[in-house]
């Protein structure tokens, strides 16, 4: 079996992602231009052939790419952050701090994230419970 690839980290990864969405106008629907995101990015970080198309038999997503998945948990952190628009399944839009982020206006239809409340994942609301016991 091959070695599982180490890639970069998650944190170094957050701006990349920003400018690789802006670079598609600001948002995509990733169903349809996920993909491009995965190869621009894996392109940034001067990815092989092997690491963009890494799927362990035995990793938790079922054999999805690995790479894939490192990305949406990059996502998820700009979410967190408010710097991603999370309101609509499949799409990811930069909000108004991503753009501050990135040094650049941002539109006037780009969402406003700072009154939002974060959703609280299951593994929050379980170390919340457990903190409590």
């Amino acid at each position: 079996m091959p070695h599982e690839p180490h890639y970069p980290n998650r944190d170094d990864m957050e701006v990349p992602l920003l400018r690789a969405l802006l670079a598609l106008g600001g948002s995509i629907r990733f169903s349809v231009r996920g993909r491009q995101i995965e190869e621009m990015l894996a392109d940034h970080f001067k990815l092989s052939k092997e690491e963009r198309d890494f799927a362990s038999p035995n990793y938790h997503s079922e054999g999805n790419r690995k790479w894939r998945n490192h990305i949406q948990f990059v996502r998820d952190q700009l979410v967190k952050r408010g710097e991603l628009d999370n309101s609509k399944h499949g799409y990811w839009v930069i909000a108004v701090a991503g753009y501050r982020r990135l040094g650049v206006e941002a539109p006037p239809n780009a969402p406003d994230m700072r009154h939002v409340k974060p959703k609280v994942t299951r593994a929050e609301i379980r170390r919340s419970i457990l903190d409590q016991l």
